[in-house]
Formats: structure tokens, sequence, C-alpha cells
């Protein structure tokens, strides 16, 4: 719904910009496009980045769950993994 939203916002503000600016209409149509296009390639990009590492999360869990004082039985309960991964983890961090 969002994302719908900034279309209509993106194409009403355009031609407003060509009625009242006397701007071209390619160069007001083309920037807003190209900006959410980088938008939308940076957001994939970074998608990405976190899906190489899936271990990641798990490992700044286990981190929060460590500063607050949990012990290695409770974080496996939590994570739903062995205690020897939970071990695994620690000594990755």
């Amino acid at each position: 719904m969002g994302f719908c939203y900034v279309h209509l916002i993106m194409w009403g503000l355009c031609s407003y910009l060509t009625k009242s600016f006397a701007l071209p209409a390619p160069w007001v149509v083309a920037w807003p496009t190209c900006c959410l296009m980088a938008g939308q390639l940076i957001g994939g990009g970074a998608a990405a980045a976190l899906v190489q590492q899936p271990d990641a999360l798990a490992r700044t869990t286990t981190l929060a769950l460590l500063a607050r004082g949990r012990n290695r039985r409770y974080i496996s309960e939590e994570l739903v993994v062995s205690e020897e991964t939970v071990k695994s983890h620690v000594s990755s961090i």
C-alpha cells in the first residue's frame, strides 16, 4: 500500500512540475524514476548481503542474550538450536 502511495505522489508531483515550471516531461519523470530504481537496487544489494550470512542474525541474538546474562542452555532453547551450536556462535563472536 505504501509503495502505491509513493507512486501517486511521484506522478502528481511530476505533473505539477511539468505544468507549473514548463519543464520537459521526460526530464521530470526520469529523475524520480531513476531514484526509485536506485533505491530498489541498493535495497536488493543489502538484502543479498544479509542472505549470504545466515548465521549473522543468530550470532547477534546470541550476543544480546549473553549480554543479558543468559546461559548456554537458555540461549539454545530460545534459538531452537543445540548447545554446541551456541558454543560455536560464542567462539565466533
